[in-house]
């Protein structure tokens, strides 16, 4: 993972109404490339065992994104294999002349933002082989959508205009391109708050309205490498808007590994590996390209994860060109497989709805043939002008209102507990697609607090834990938390299918002793249909 650091007749009188015409008849993106062979001559398919898992690996077999059974039920259908789909990936560069990525690239429309050197391109060369290496070309692997379109904005990560150029490639060619893939993120740094570039979420917005012909274009972003620095995804205020789709890990054998971070803002799992950094092992790691026509059999990270998910969306869009950037999202997590099901971490389905989730692999592993079968009979819940959104606060936060801020006891595991209620005349949402929680909280040392939201149906979500963000031993150093503001939202995803209306608590509490703090306010954004 790279990080930012780096029908009727006539008559008399008026005209009855219209009939309902129904959903729109399902169409490819595009016609197969090739046809579907028989074989896979690619030699170095039959081990990537993310595409298919007989346990090649060491791994427990079926633990895959079943990718082979996804392009077998799209060739049945006469569609292609991510056929008349471009990605646009947004990365360190990739090597353009590589021979198994060559064939997709569009290098009319990609965009090196500096001067890239070879060393840069290794990290965009690999995902892009995740993506869309060319199959059955006698050559190296496959991608997950090996018909796509590939474009390529080059960012030099780690310099002072890195932010900048990301919030310009994220609408960069908006008219010609479906998914934007992100497999970097905030620098890890002990549970930092870190807030994106400004301009951000005005790109992402604007790609939902305008892009994929006002259907929306997707944005996919990798969840980070932090989790064994106590890391959480909703930490990198990138991954906190609502039209981003935040792509955690599961290693061979369907488990989180060390270095995965969980969070509320998790939406689907994509494989990766090895399960353990310190001693990698090359058949558990992703097999892909390399710069200089080479092939790398040992990456893994997020980065190796998040283009799983952009690669099934792609297929997802070349089963069923119809479908809005929101129906994607909702086929993903209906379509996910649960992994590790013996893990304590999984809920329930919520009685008004809700889905099964685990803060460790949110809905689950992407299953690319379950997705492209539902996205075949899919019905669009709209595009993103249709969403309705209801808006509610409590005790008017962010001023100063009475009885406001509410002071977090310190050292203390029961901490506060906040409620608001959303009765159905002030909304109009009967099913959930995104929960947005804003805070302002002022602490001395916000690290030592615990936060978590719950849910009218009685589910709930961890948006922060305590922690060490790496300075509060030091009295005389400035803590390196950041800071809890009106304009720090944190995205929570569990909440999805689930009822707006009803009483949604906040919980706060302070468990370590010697620095203290309040709650100046909080409001809630739920977006549904």
């Amino acid at each position: 993972m790279l990080l930012l650091q780096a029908c009727g007749g006539g008559g008399g009188g008026p005209p009855g109404p219209a009939p309902d015409p129904g959903p729109p008849p399902v169409s490819c993106a595009g016609a197969p490339s090739t046809p579907l062979p028989g074989a896979l001559p690619d030699p170095l398919v039959a081990q990537q065992w993310h595409l298919r898992n007989t346990g090649q690996s060491g791994g427990l077999a079926d633990e895959d994104a079943r990718v082979i059974d996804a392009w077998a039920r799209l060739g049945e259908a006469g569609c292609g294999r991510g056929a008349g789909v471009t990605l646009a990936l947004i990365d360190g560069g990739i090597d353009p002349a590589h021979p198994d990525l060559a064939a997709n690239l569009r290098a009319d429309l990609s965009f090196d933002y500096a001067d890239l050197s070879t060393t840069n391109r290794t990290h965009g060369t690999a995902v892009a082989g995740i993506l869309a290496a060319v199959a059955d070309n006698g050559l190296g692997g496959a991608g997950i959508a090996p018909e796509a379109r590939l474009i390529s904005y080059g960012i030099a990560f780690g310099t002072s205009r890195a932010g900048t150029d990301v919030v310009d490639a994220l609408t960069r060619n908006l008219d010609a391109i479906d998914v934007y893939h992100n497999s970097w993120s905030s620098p890890d740094r002990a549970g930092a708050l870190q807030k994106a570039t400004s301009g951000f979420a005005s790109a992402i917005e604007r790609g939902l309205a305008n892009g994929r012909a006002g259907r929306g274009a997707l944005y996919v972003f990798a969840a980070g490498n932090g989790g064994v620095n106590g890391e959480l995804s909703t930490y990198d205020g990138y991954l906190n808007h609502r039209g981003v789709i935040v792509a955690c890990a599961v290693d061979h054998a369907g488990k989180q590994p060390g270095w995965a971070e969980r969070g509320a803002n998790l939406w689907v799992c994509g494989p990766s590996g090895p399960a353990d950094d310190s001693a990698p092992v090359p058949s558990s790691a992703i097999t892909t390209t390399a710069p200089e026509a080479a092939y790398d059999d040992h990456f893994d990270g997020s980065s190796a994860s998040a283009p799983m998910v952009s690669g099934t969306a792609a297929l997802i869009l070349a089963a069923n060109r119809n479908l809005s950037a929101r129906d994607v999202r909702l086929i993903l997590a209906h379509s996910a497989r649960r992994n590790d099901a013996d893990d304590s971490e999984w809920s329930a389905a919520t009685a008004s709805g809700g889905r099964p989730y685990n803060p460790k692999y949110g809905f689950g592993v992407v299953d690319a043939n379950a997705a492209v079968q539902l996205a075949r009979s899919w019905q669009s819940v709209g595009d993103d002008s249709q969403l309705k959104r209801c808006e509610t606060s409590a005790g008017r936060p962010f001023t100063q209102a009475p009885g406001w801020p509410i002071a977090v006891p310190d050292g203390s595991n029961a901490g506060i507990v906040s409620a608001l209620s959303i009765e159905g005349e002030n909304c109009a949402i009967e099913r959930i697609e995104h929960v947005e929680v804003r805070l302002s909280v002022s602490h001395d040392y916000p690290g030592d607090l615990t936060i978590s939201l719950t849910s009218p149906s009685g589910s709930s979500s961890t948006l922060a834990h305590t922690r060490d963000c790496g300075k509060r031993s030091s009295p005389a150093v400035t803590p390196d938390c950041g800071t809890y503001d009106e304009n720090w939202p944190i995205a929570v995803t569990r909440h999805l299918d689930e009822t707006a209306l009803g009483t949604w608590q906040l919980s706060v509490s302070d468990p370590v002793v010697g620095k203290t703090g309040s709650l100046a306010g909080w409001s809630l954004r739920i977006w549904g249909r």
